[in-house]
């Protein structure tokens, strides 16, 4: 076997194998962070206000949503201006507005956010109420993903040794004579 092909086929059972796990790894590991994310963000209060309200009432909750304010035809109301009671606004976020009079526009949230964040929701649209806007908590920050830096190596050990393959296959092919294809025998 020439020593091209036995590189190239240390190259196949060694290296390939473990490029194609480390993607698959790193796939599950990052839709696991995404998952925990995701149920960390929504179990703060300020998340699920951000999730299922800021849409409409706007992140600050003065009503000027980015999403859908333009486009409803009873414009939002501006929570911080609101002075109500917390079971009121728990049973507005949980039966929906127009069952309290108010416009059919806000949906009932009771049977997709659980009672315990129905509550801790509500704390937070009277807490926006309550504080002035110099007090109002900064809205979260996006988390950041970290550098994959094992598969950024694995890449990089690759391109090098790719790299040296292709040297040892030129400088293999530079010692045979060229035929000249103008020459006729």
């Amino acid at each position: 076997m020439r020593p091209i092909a036995q590189v190239r086929l240390i190259i196949a059972l060694a290296v390939i194998p473990a490029l194609a796990s480390v993607p698959l790894a790193m796939g599950e590991e990052l839709i696991n962070r995404r998952q925990q994310a995701r149920r960390a963000f929504l179990t703060a209060p300020q998340g699920l206000y951000l999730h299922y309200c800021a849409h409409c009432h706007g992140e600050d909750g003065t009503g000027g949503g980015r999403l859908w304010a333009s486009e409803l035809p009873a414009t939002p109301p501006d929570l911080t201006a609101l002075r109500v009671d917390k079971e009121y606004v728990v049973a507005v976020i949980r039966d929906g507005s127009a069952a309290h009079g108010k416009s059919n526009l806000c949906p009932p949230w009771g049977r997709t956010i659980s009672s315990a964040n129905v509550d801790r929701l509500a704390q937070y649209v009277v807490s926006l109420g309550s504080q002035s806007s110099s007090q109002r908590p900064a809205p979260l920050a996006p988390a950041r993903q970290p550098l994959p830096w094992g598969l950024l190596a694995v890449v990089l050990g690759e391109a090098v040794l790719l790299g040296w393959v292709l040297r040892q296959q030129k400088k293999e092919v530079s010692n045979v004579l060229p035929q000249d294809p103008l020459v006729r025998g």
